[in-house]
């Protein structure tokens, strides 16, 4: 029961704090103080002959990113670079192989990817990729391609030696 009276006379007390708080604030003594502020800080009397106009951003941070990718890749005349990094060709391998790529363009890449044996079967959209061997006997040419964002292409290849178990696929 103490425990109430206390929170009670607090509760009292806050009130009376915030009623004469409220009585000497009025907005009739506010409104004037924030004039006083506003003048003072040099902004009121610019924004009402219109020197000072409110920040309004044109575009967000996003989209003048996207702006200026655009602008830049017209004027790109560079070809991106691609290498396969993995493999060598006529390295053996089987299983599950690892590919990896270096690329690099001076403005940026739109489009990375790894295919097999045509640019029709793409195996990942990025410079490194797992590529599982084990449905294959014999070569297989594994593509690296990257474009551009002015739609410069470039495409390096390696032949791979695939050597799984030949009674795989003579149906032995």
């Amino acid at each position: 029961m103490k425990d109430y009276r206390a929170f009670s006379r607090v509760k009292e007390l806050f009130s009376n704090i915030r009623g004469h708080i409220a009585d000497h604030l009025s907005i009739k003594t506010m409104a004037p103080l924030l004039i006083l502020v506003l003048i003072f800080n040099g902004v009121l009397i610019p924004m009402q002959i219109g020197l000072l106009k409110p920040f309004v951003p044109e575009t967000t941070l996003a989209q003048q990113v996207t702006i200026d990718v655009i602008e830049a890749s017209k004027k790109d005349k560079t070809y991106p670079t691609v290498e396969i990094t993995s493999h060598k060709n006529g390295d053996h391998v089987n299983g599950k192989i690892k590919l990896t790529a270096k690329v690099h363009d001076n403005v940026g890449l739109a489009d990375i990817g790894f295919y097999d044996n045509s640019l029709e079967n793409k195996i990942s959209d990025s410079k490194e990729a797992v590529f599982d061997t084990s449905r294959y006997y014999g070569t297989r040419i594994i593509y690296a391609k990257v474009r551009d964002y002015a739609g410069n292409t470039t495409i390096s290849s390696v032949v791979l030696n695939i050597e799984n178990d030949k009674a795989i696929f003579i149906g032995k």
